[in-house]
């Protein structure tokens, strides 16, 4: 498998066994970013849901056959057309209406200075994935529907060797002579 594969896969697992205190996972759909908060009128997701993508990576050679990047991963929290939250809506109301903050910061909690080789079963990448670092968050405006949205880009760096050609062996067989004279 590819490496960009690995990562999603870790991804997804982590992610999903996010959970509360009392079991609930944090994100009832965790998957990649295919554009599916863009389908009108109903997304097919399940709210909370984040969302992300492999996006871009930069790559510098560090020889013939080996490179290290930088790649980005960039993460939208969707959630349920928000409620109000201004001064005249009561507080247990308000509190519930900005909650994708916090579910903003589990996520950056749970991946800031994590890395992918830390899900069991993907070890091998700690060797070649460095941990995540936060880069910036933001909120999309979508005034056509509502749906909150809060994005966050992350970081990390990769040190690909998949391209180096090992050498072949040569299967060499012997015999043995068992006659003394």
């Amino acid at each position: 498998m590819s490496i960009n594969t690995l990562i999603y896969l870790s991804l997804i697992e982590y992610i999903s066994n996010l959970k509360d205190t009392n079991g609930n996972a944090y994100f009832r759909t965790v998957n990649q970013d295919l554009g599916q908060l863009e389908i009108a009128p109903k997304p097919p997701v399940s709210f909370p849901c984040c969302l992300f993508d492999l996006d871009t990576a930069e790559w510098q050679t560090q020889g013939a056959e080996a490179q290290k990047g930088v790649l980005n991963i960039v993460f939208r929290l969707g959630f349920t057309p928000f409620s109000n939250s201004d001064n005249l809506t009561p507080a247990d109301y308000r509190a519930k209406a900005v909650a994708y903050y916090d579910y903003e910061e589990i996520l950056f909690k749970a991946l800031q200075g994590w890395c992918p080789g830390d899900v069991t079963g993907y070890e091998p990448l700690q060797d070649i994935v460095g941990s995540l670092m936060r880069i910036r968050s933001w909120t999309e405006r979508r005034p056509e529907d509502f749906i909150r949205v809060r994005g966050i880009h992350f970081q990390t760096t990769i040190d690909d060797y998949s391209a180096i050609k090992l050498p072949t062996l040569i299967q060499a067989t012997a015999a043995i002579n068992e006659s003394f004279e």
